[in-house]
């Protein structure tokens, strides 16, 4: 549902994120503060200046973490 989104500057504090396709979404500078990531699929997204990342729920079940751009 997001794949390809700008995002950038997002707010998406305490957002249900569970199972969305963020396929190469960029999220540069959102705030995903207290987000649920379980089961997203992070191909290709833009994480620059994410605030909050630290308090993401499920994100140890969220799919291609670790192909995020960073």
């Amino acid at each position: 549902l997001f794949a390809f989104a700008d995002l950038r500057g997002a707010n998406l504090r305490g957002a249900n994120l569970k199972q969305a396709d963020l396929t190469g979404a960029d999220l540069t500078d959102a705030d995903l503060t207290g987000a649920d990531v379980a089961g997203a699929d992070f191909t290709g997204v833009k994480l620059a200046g994410v605030k909050g990342f630290e308090t993401v729920k499920g994100l140890a079940l969220a799919r291609n973490a670790d192909k995020a751009l960073r």
